[in-house]
């Protein structure tokens, strides 16, 4: 009799298939959409084995991310949530054509230094002022970031023509038309 096949939980393939943590919502995007690697690394003029990267590590960075929907015709925006309540949305904040300007309001609405958040996170000395300094950060960084500080992360993809997101509950949410 045969053994079935068991999975570790650190292997990234499961059943023929990347599991996805940080980019969950990207996974989800290119199913509903139908979309493949080589779409995405058309979007952004990119390699085919680039675009398969991303999904292979679970990882790409916040202002690709931006980039890859935003050549789909997609805005992509980023709403923190702590105890239930918002307490940073990209879309409405002040001076938002910076990219982690919500992270920041977040930080500072928590009373979270940046010193602070990098402890909490296992993050190295200097590396919160470096990704606000270069107003990007790896979303698996990010996911990171916010489960240290127990918020939860709501991504929500909008058509550029049109404004009526999708909700959904997962820890990691994501809304698309």
């Amino acid at each position: 009799m045969a053994e079935k096949a068991t999975v570790k939980e650190n292997t990234p393939i499961v059943d023929g298939k990347y599991q996805s943590k940080n980019l969950l919502f990207l996974s989800e995007f290119m199913k509903k959409k139908g979309l493949t690697t080589i779409d995405l690394a058309n979007a952004v003029g990119v390699t085919r084995q680039a675009s398969h990267h991303w999904l292979k590590t679970d990882d790409m960075r916040l202002a690709l991310a931006d980039r890859l929907f935003r050549s789909l015709g997609y805005t992509i925006g980023f709403r923190l949530l702590y105890n239930g309540e918002v307490i940073a949305d990209s879309t409405t904040v002040e001076n938002s054509e910076r990219k982690l300007n919500f992270l920041k309001i977040a930080l500072q609405r928590r009373g979270i230094t940046y010193a602070q958040a990098q402890k909490m996170s296992g993050f190295g000395e200097g590396t919160m002022n470096l990704y606000m300094k270069r107003d990007d950060i790896p979303m698996s960084r990010l996911m990171k970031l916010v489960e240290s500080l127990d918020m939860v992360l709501n991504i929500t993809l909008k058509r550029t023509d049109r404004i009526v997101p999708e909700e959904n509950t997962s820890r990691q949410t994501v809304a698309f038309e």
